[in-house]
């Protein structure tokens, strides 16, 4: 939490209004991810992903921008957190750079 630029984020998230998400007739496109769970989604299938209820775990969300794939983890042990976040990356077609 020493972080500025991820506290600030934090905030921005906390002050967002509460959306409403309701199925439409095709069915619900949304992915819920629960704790010690994590999803990589294509926005072609997908609409919405998420997670919530972290008091002392992690949640990352991860999106490229060239393909709109988008991955979101619920991590809630702190020695996992470095393979799950490679995991998610290699997921979205991340560079080689990114591991470096």
């Amino acid at each position: 939490m020493g972080n500025p630029g991820l506290c600030a984020a934090s905030e921005r998230l906390r002050a967002a209004p509460e959306r409403q998400i309701s199925s439409g007739p095709e069915g619900p496109r949304h992915v819920y991810v629960f704790q010690r769970e994590y999803a990589t989604v294509d926005p072609a299938r997908v609409e919405l992903v998420g997670t919530d209820e972290m008091t002392t775990c992690v949640g990352v969300a991860v999106r490229n921008n060239n393909t709109g794939m988008t991955s979101v983890s619920h991590m809630d042990f702190p020695k996992i957190v470095e393979g799950g976040f490679r995991q998610m990356l290699e997921l979205l077609g991340s560079p080689d750079w990114w591991f470096r």
